[in-house]
């Protein structure tokens, strides 16, 4: 799996699929000031997709 990470949000898809657009199979991003989006396919269960995207404000000490 190949995972890409920035300031804007997560994204995580499959790698050497030999496909133009590699399949996503998780991505989570800011879509305004107070709301965030969360999109998810299989193997992602609901709980570990929002395990992961609570993760990613794991090193910030408050979330404003």
């Amino acid at each position: 799996m190949l995972s890409f990470c920035d300031g804007h949000g997560l994204v995580i898809c499959v790698r050497g699929t030999g496909r133009a657009r590699a399949p996503v199979l998780l991505a989570f991003g800011k879509v305004a000031k107070d709301r965030f989006s969360l999109d998810f396919g299989s193997p992602f269960t609901p709980a570990s997709a929002i395990f992961v995207a609570l993760s990613t404000f794991a090193n910030k000490l408050a979330v404003a």
